[in-house]
């Protein structure tokens, strides 16, 4: 996020194309802590009732915890690059005129292969009902209020 901030702000007439072809789902690494402090504190006061065993020896031999499948975490709220620029434009009352949306899949070689749609399935995370559900920010107010920190830490 920091580079898409820094092209915002970057007011100096420099142009820069901007992806607007791949959709993605900004995840907030503070959700993820809450979410995984959540679980395991799931896991650890009433082992979830899963429907599989998952367990790993620990440090001791013969003692055996409990583990997680594999599950996916992702934000819900989908964004190409250059409409998250618009919201930190829009959120830093500055101009994006030099910020061009460039619609075009990536090619070339030095292009990352990647789905147009990023979306990753919650659902098994979600029917786990880990308290507090995914506790997921809404990215337009988290991000307003980041920034308004931020801000006032600077002045």
């Amino acid at each position: 996020m920091n580079i898409l901030l820094d092209v915002v702000g970057d007011q100096s007439g420099k142009q820069y194309k901007m992806d607007h072809y791949a959709t993605r789902y900004p995840t907030n690494v503070e959700d993820i802590a809450g979410f995984l402090v959540r679980a395991i504190g799931t896991v650890t006061n009433t082992k979830m009732g899963l429907n599989h065993s998952f367990t790993v020896d620990a440090c001791s031999p013969g003692h055996r915890k409990q583990l997680l499948p594999i599950l996916h975490y992702s934000g819900d709220e989908p964004f190409t690059k250059y409409e998250m620029c618009l919201v930190f434009a829009k959120i830093l009352g500055l101009p994006h005129d030099h910020i061009i949306p460039d619609i075009n899949p990536p090619t070339g070689a030095d292009a990352t292969a990647r789905p147009r749609d990023c979306r990753l399935s919650t659902r098994k995370t979600e029917d786990l009902e880990i308290p507090g559900g995914l506790g997921l920010s809404l990215f337009i107010q988290w991000w307003s209020s980041h920034l308004e920190k931020d801000k006032l830490r600077r002045d």
